[in-house]
């Protein structure tokens, strides 16, 4: 999967199932993504990927991804990554469960933080959300970047760690480069190089 892009885009309100070639699809509500090639996947909802290959993904809800590899992704909400699954640079505000999933980059976000603007809802009102990333699984990652306070209580392999918030853990760090701006609350740390 992967590769160059027809010019078919697709708008959907309510459920829908999508496969095959596909440009941009712009969704509110279910969507069901199975064997396709998207370029450019952006909405809000829960949305269930299968066998496919997503270029640029930006989802305020739920994901479930099956089998399947991503280019950029950004999720708030849950993504759940079922059988194996690769993401070059994965975005996460909110639970990220995964069987096996393998990134570049994984960045955790602190939802309070973020400022949704809820346009629709009353003209100006804003909706803050106040509570940071939880993961767990097996997950793989080149390069964690850790921007809120985390616990690393998941199965994990970084290489790189990068952090400016608090990380936490119960056990002993092992990493190839650790760079920390924040609390180290662990057991202790394990790389070639440590700055702290």
């Amino acid at each position: 999967l992967g590769g160059a892009f027809m010019s078919r885009n697709i708008v959907s309100v309510g459920s829908r199932a999508i496969s095959g070639e596909v440009g941009k699809i712009l969704a509110a509500g279910d969507i069901n993504i199975v064997d396709a090639n998207v370029q450019n996947l952006n909405g809000v909802g829960d949305i269930n990927i299968v066998n496919s290959y997503v270029a640029v993904t930006k989802i305020a809800g739920d994901i479930i991804a099956t089998n399947s590899k991503f280019g950029i992704v950004y999720v708030a909400g849950q993504f759940d990554c079922k059988d194996v699954c690769k993401v070059d640079t994965l975005i996460a505000i909110g639970e990220l469960e995964a069987e096996n999933l393998e990134c570049r980059i994984l960045r955790n976000f602190s939802k309070k933080s973020v400022q949704i603007h809820i346009r629709d809802y009353k003209k100006g009102s804003k909706l803050n959300i106040n509570s940071g990333s939880k993961f767990k699984g097996h997950i793989i990652a080149e390069t964690f970047e850790n921007l809120c306070d985390f616990y690393l209580n998941f199965d994990y392999q970084f290489k790189n760690v990068l952090s400016i918030d608090n990380l936490h853990s119960e056990k002993v760090l092992e990493c190839e480069e650790l760079y920390s701006f924040g609390i180290l609350d662990m057991e202790g740390v394990n790389a070639d190089t440590i700055y702290i």
